[in-house]
């Protein structure tokens, strides 16, 4: 059985959120395709290890471990906003799985809402990773930045030539065997010693290196689906909640048409505690009996943590017809 490994990046807070986003997968999974998903962190409390580990062997193509990160030295990421040093983790994923030629990472404020196993088999065109372009930031680099992200700190610092290949790394594959021959884990932290104060952090970084020596190959933004909350923000209706559900019935959901495989909740304002308009993609897989919901403990603690209170009639709506 071909082996889909899957890291995420979290603590033993964030962990419920991340069990919303691996149930997005295996809802959307290929059954003749064994997904071991990994967690790197620095601690996961035993009990949540438990939770996870009795959520996940529930399916038998899914298997579930746990990196742990002993000794980092913390003062040397910089960390601003709502991130955290968990960031970084990315840096250490082609030392920790020499033994696969590619890695997905994916970001903990993502749903996955398609088969996505198709990545197995993309070409990677002999680059290090394969990435989207954040439309964001690059169209704002392009445009002239401002005081705080300006072309100075991207050309200058950064060592980018060209914005319109500036990639988010909330979803990226990884070509271990073409990293590891380019000694990008070192180049990454000898950058990273390098620009005081990275802007998006160790997003910033990736870019700098990973555009000038591994390589990135670019795909659609399917693959990382992005809107902002103020500009342009991506609607998600009950309306559109419950034709989704009646073409998965039918069996009339044609890919192709989808607006996106990937769904990534940028930005502070997450939907577990906001009121943005692309919220019930998250509540769909939160909640829905038709698809796999995580471990009813962490749906608990994420409704109490961030204070949300719905109806009955909404909670039958997400369960029935979502």
């Amino acid at each position: 059985m071909t082996i889909f490994p899957i890291v995420f990046a979290c603590d033993d807070k964030y962990i419920k959120y991340t069990s919303v986003t691996i149930a997005s997968i295996i809802s959307n999974s290929k059954k003749n395709i064994n997904y071991k998903f990994y967690i790197l962190t620095e601690f996961i409390s035993e009990k949540n290890m438990n939770i996870m580990n009795s959520f996940i062997t529930k399916h038998k193509n899914c298997s579930i471990e746990y990196v742990i990160l002993n000794n980092l030295e913390s003062s040397s990421f910089y960390v601003q906003d709502y991130y955290s040093i968990t960031t970084y983790y990315r840096f250490y994923i082609s030392e920790l799985f020499k033994q696969y030629e590619r890695v997905l990472y994916l970001d903990s404020d993502i749903i996955v809402d398609s088969d996505i196993s198709e990545l197995l088999l993309m070409d990677f065109e002999n680059n290090g990773a394969i990435a989207i372009q954040d439309t964001k930031h690059s169209n704002f680099i392009e445009s002239g930045g401002d005081d705080w992200y300006s072309k100075e700190y991207f050309y200058n610092e950064l060592k980018l030539s060209e914005p319109n290949k500036y990639f988010n790394a909330g979803v990226m594959l990884f070509n271990i065997k073409k990293i590891n021959e380019e000694n990008i884990q070192k180049k990454l932290f000898d950058k990273l010693s390098k620009v005081n104060c990275p802007k998006l952090q160790d997003q910033d970084i990736l870019n700098s290196i990973l555009t000038r020596y591994g390589g990135v190959k670019l795909i659609s933004n399917k693959y990382n689906f992005m809107t902002s909350i103020r500009v342009n923000p991506y609607k998600i209706s009950y309306k559109d909640i419950i034709c989704s559900r009646i073409k998965s019935i039918l069996k009339l959901i044609n890919k192709d048409n989808k607006p996106f495989y990937i769904y990534h909740f940028v930005e502070a304002a997450k939907p577990w505690k906001s009121k943005r308009l692309d919220r019930l993609l998250f509540y769909k897989y939160l909640f829905s009996i038709h698809e796999v919901t995580p471990p009813i403990c962490f749906i608990n603690e994420i409704l109490n943590e961030n204070n949300r209170r719905f109806p009955m009639w909404w909670k039958l709506f997400m369960k029935f017809f979502s």
